[in-house]
């Protein structure tokens, strides 16, 4: 059974996927980062909620306002280019779409970190500073990237409801 793909998408529903897709990449984001930061000092369950809330929901609140806000020169005209490129050669695959976070979370990171290297040690930037990865980074952003493509891919596949008949005949009962 396969899945029809529509020629067009509504704006609603793209800037719906774009949005979904940051949040869930920004929660992935912020999960990792919680990770790691349980892996390195472990869990206590003595300790209070705020150390929960400081390792989670503020690097996933920033990761939201950075990307939605900082990164949108880079990111809205690679989406742009993404769905004309789902439209035109109609892909449906879930790897497609996997890649495409990976890329969009490759690029955002390396940006990101660019911004972070200029800011805190105001010299120049260059391409080896900004692409040595520890591989645990490397998975890390392919999680974050698979996760983020595949939420943008369940909201543009997702097939319009369709009425509810049952509403009308049972209306006079």
């Amino acid at each position: 059974m396969s899945q029809q793909l529509p020629l067009r998408f509504s704006l609603r529903r793209l800037i719906g996927a774009y949005v979904v897709a940051i949040i869930v990449g920004s929660l992935a984001s912020a999960a990792v980062i919680l990770l790691d930061w349980l892996r390195e000092n472990s869990y206590d369950p003595e300790s209070p909620y705020h150390l929960f809330v400081a390792k989670f929901f503020v690097p996933w609140l920033a990761a939201v306002s950075i990307l939605l806000v900082g990164m949108a020169p880079i990111l809205i005209p690679m989406y742009v280019a993404c769905v004309i490129a789902v439209q035109k050669w109609a892909i449906r695959s879930r790897a497609a779409f996997m890649g495409c976070g990976v890329v969009f979370a490759a690029v955002a990171w390396s940006a990101f970190f660019a911004w972070h290297c200029l800011i805190s040690t105001r010299c120049s930037v260059t391409p080896t500073s900004i692409t040595h990865l520890p591989l645990v980074a490397v998975f890390e952003l392919i999680a974050i990237g698979a996760a983020s493509g595949m939420a943008c891919r369940f909201v543009l596949m997702r097939r319009p409801a369709k009425p509810c008949d049952n509403f009308s005949r049972n209306e006079g009962r």
